[in-house]
């Protein structure tokens, strides 16, 4: 597996698990949360911003997508 494949695949990881995290954290549905980042491009945001979310604990995601979110309005 090349680097770049293993790049996507973390990607891919991350975006499930910041989902997740921030759908738990507010007691979200599935179909909730993705109103919410047709909204807000969450996912996109963490496509293209891998790095700032590949150390954070589940609760430091919930934050930095809430200041993202904050900082879009």
């Amino acid at each position: 597996m090349s680097a770049q494949d293993l790049r996507i695949n973390n990607t891919i990881f991350l975006m499930h698990l910041v989902s997740g995290a921030y759908a738990r954290h507010y007691h979200l549905t599935r179909n909730e949360f993705s109103r919410f980042d047709d909204q807000n491009h969450v996912l996109r945001y963490v496509s293209r911003c891998p790095d700032v979310f590949d150390a954070l604990p589940e609760d430091e995601m919930v934050k930095e997508i809430d200041n993202y979110v904050a900082h879009r309005a």
